[in-house]
């Protein structure tokens, strides 16, 4: 997945629907990877991610696994002080 170039992460359904697998599917470890890779996505500022991707996020909260359901509150903490820094510094550059 690391490897797939821009033009294919807007291809948004079939990466989609891979990545959903991915963070559905019965192993734990490739649930956990699958939800990391959404930590790069973040901190990508893929287009439109806070469209689709916080979603993905919030449904891997209620994981059966702690790791994963960890990992994804450690992303979303994260995302939303990224948009709340990006806020801010536009704030000051507009005042």
């Amino acid at each position: 997945m690391l490897l797939m170039p821009n033009s294919a992460i807007k291809e948004k359904t079939y990466f989609r629907r891979i990545l959903s697998a991915a963070l559905t599917c019965s192993d734990d470890g490739s649930r956990l990877y699958a939800t990391q890779f959404l930590r790069v996505l973040v901190r990508s500022k893929l287009p439109d991610f806070s469209k689709w991707g916080i979603d993905l996020l919030v449904n891997q909260l209620s994981d059966a696994s702690k790791s994963v359901s960890l990992a994804a509150l450690d992303i979303l903490e994260e995302a939303i002080h990224d948009k709340v820094r990006q806020e801010n510094s536009n704030a000051y550059f507009y005042s």
